[in-house]
């Protein structure tokens, strides 16, 4: 069974995606095409089963990680050509 980085994170497992702005909750895909120290994450992921307003988007929206108040973000919509980050991640326990 594949595992990332040595932290017991399984394919299918809850975790939090750490940065100094905060964090979302997304579920792992591990695969053998990335580095096993590399976590990719798409934007604007939300939970259109919860019966909310905002439907989540502030626990899974990976954009909420970034800079957005840098010379590099879009103007209009905040978004960024490079995405790079440094992050952590941490199983959700339960």
């Amino acid at each position: 069974m594949r595992r990332f980085g040595g932290q017991g994170i399984d394919n299918g497992d809850w975790c939090w995606i750490l940065t100094p702005r905060g964090k979302v909750k997304m579920v792992a895909t591990l695969t053998d095409r990335m580095h096993p120290k590399v976590v990719s994450a798409q934007h604007g992921w939300w939970f259109p089963e919860q019966n909310t307003t905002n439907h989540g988007v502030n626990e899974s929206n990976i954009n909420l990680l970034t800079d957005r108040e840098t010379e590099h973000a879009d103007p209009v919509i905040g978004g960024h050509t490079f995405k790079g980050l440094l992050c952590t991640i941490e199983k959700i326990a339960g």
